[in-house]
């Protein structure tokens, strides 16, 4: 395999171990699940406030109008899994927005502060899997410090997943995370990405971005 996305598909188990998504029963969001089962047409037929009322977030709109755009659609058997894995882009925003707010010098979390941001129990393995991951050791394994940088790189990396060609409009996880465009920009450069804004008349701008270079999965020097 030489494509990217091939080459480095283990490095995804590092954002969402599959076993562990699996396991969360409560993790299938049903609206997005039927959504993706019907036809690619009707899906860009929806008004945008439609689509992020069943997609959780503006995040996983762009997502599901890119594999629309591309005439994707789900069956019943590959809708769930499909819809689980679109929502963990809904549950990382959750987590970013909420602790990246936060950030500062003295600021640390237990397991339990994730348990309760993302809706899992503490003996969820997902959730811990995100604290080991998303949290840097500090005072204690027990007691960490969130790394804004890192969570939203592999966020980039897990929504482009999703995609059937590696491409995807950024503009909407930009709003939903509050980020600027020059934040934005430099995050998807660092994961490996080309990016191209677009002006759509009667639309807010996009900024396009394509995975070309091996995908990285770290953090960029900056902070902002």
């Amino acid at each position: 395999a030489h494509e990217p996305i091939a080459i480095y598909a283990g490095g995804l188990e590092q954002i969402a171990v599959s076993q562990f998504i699996d396991e969360e029963a409560d993790y299938n969001f049903e609206p997005l699940e039927k959504l993706l089962q019907i036809s690619p047409q009707r899906i860009l037929c929806l008004s945008r406030d439609e689509l992020i009322q069943q997609c959780g977030g503006a995040a996983v709109v762009a997502i599901v109008l890119c594999r629309a755009n591309a005439g994707l659609q789900e069956t019943t058997q590959t809708a769930e899994p499909m819809a689980r894995r679109m929502n963990i882009v809904n549950i990382l925003c959750r987590l970013y927005k909420e602790y990246s707010k936060r950030i500062s010098a003295k600021k640390f979390y237990k397991l339990i502060h994730v348990c309760r941001c993302v809706g899992l129990s503490e003996t969820s393995q997902l959730s811990l899997h995100w604290f080991r991951t998303f949290f840097d050791q500090e005072l204690s394994e027990s007691t960490r410090k969130f790394n804004p940088n890192r969570m939203a790189c592999h966020l980039v990396v897990w929504m482009l997943y999703l995609t059937p060609s590696l491409q995807l409009d950024f503009s909407l996880l930009q709003e939903q995370l509050s980020l600027s465009a020059a934040r934005t920009r430099e995050i998807l450069q660092y994961v490996g990405c080309s990016c191209t804004s677009k002006m759509v008349a009667g639309s807010d701008p996009e900024l396009v971005a394509q995975l070309k270079a091996p995908l990285k999965f770290g953090m960029p020097k900056s902070s902002g």
